[in-house]
């Protein structure tokens, strides 16, 4: 049976044969698709959140999006 890995920076599958190994001096083993998410993580100490093309990224609530919805809850109040 094939196991496919996730990356540990991007969350993208890795598919068998393919793909960064890395072994961390506590014996951690990390799994990372390209030379980009290894440097990324690694090198940069970047969080993965941060970026748009990783699956783990976040939007921040913009403050408009928050006024807009705080000022309907002041309509339906009256």
């Amino acid at each position: 049976m094939v196991r496919i890995f996730q990356c540990a920076f991007c969350g993208h599958d890795i598919e068998p044969m393919t793909g960064i190994s890395f072994v961390r001096k506590s014996g951690q083993l990390i799994r990372f698709c390209s030379k980009k998410c290894r440097r990324s993580l690694i090198d940069f100490k970047r969080d993965p959140r941060k970026f748009k093309w990783t699956k783990k990224y976040t939007p921040k609530m913009q403050p408009s999006v928050i006024d807009e919805s705080d000022s309907e809850n002041e309509q339906d109040k009256t």
